[in-house]
């Protein structure tokens, strides 16, 4: 890469000349949840081209987090990736299960992964299509490649690409990567 000094009205220029051949993502309405509260609270309803997490010290939120990337799936193809720990220790994917929940099994792709590296790979070439409704990436605990730069080469991924992702994260310390993060509590009823 050739490397020149510019002045300002140039790099503005040459951005402008980017912006225009590549376009900018069209405003996307928010998804909405269906619960004007939440709605309300993130300002209209999920946010689609973006990375959400969902944070449970329980995987009790899973369901939660399969729901919210159905919504933002939007009748595309829904990725959920998750390395075989999580997978193994956690059970599998029921078809009809997800049926029950109102989505399409026939849309639903799973991705198993060796090790979280592996996983972050597969969803970051998975973001880069915009063909893809919505990306379910599955994660335990505070995995160190998992740190604040992968997170926000996700986001901008996201972004860039329009296809929403959700984080689903088991650990017992708090998010800390997506603009928008959601703690799952478990509740037992009597």
């Amino acid at each position: 890469m050739i490397e020149h000094n510019m002045n300002n009205s140039e790099k503005i220029a040459e951005l402008r000349h980017s912006l225009a051949r590549y376009g900018l993502p069209p405003d996307r309405p928010p998804i909405s949840l269906g619960h004007p509260q939440a709605d309300s609270v993130l300002g209209g309803g999920l946010r689609p081209s973006g990375l959400h997490e969902v944070f449970a010290e329980v995987w009790s939120a899973s369901g939660f987090a399969v729901l919210l990337a159905m919504l933002a799936a939007r009748g595309k193809p829904l990725f959920w990736v998750r390395p075989d720990f999580e997978a193994l220790e956690y059970g599998a994917v029921s078809p009809q299960g997800l049926a029950e929940l109102g989505g399409d099994p026939r849309q639903l792709i799973l991705v198993r992964t060796r090790k979280v590296d592996d996983a972050l790979s597969a969803a970051s070439d998975i973001l880069a299509c915009p063909h893809v409704g919505a990306l379910l990436l599955e994660v335990r605990g505070q995995p160190k490649a998992l740190d604040l730069v992968a997170s926000r080469r996700l986001s901008l991924a996201a972004e860039t690409s329009g296809v929403s992702a959700i984080l689903l994260r088991q650990s017992d310390r708090p998010p800390q990567s997506g603009p928008v993060a959601m703690l799952v509590y478990e509740r037992r009823l009597r």
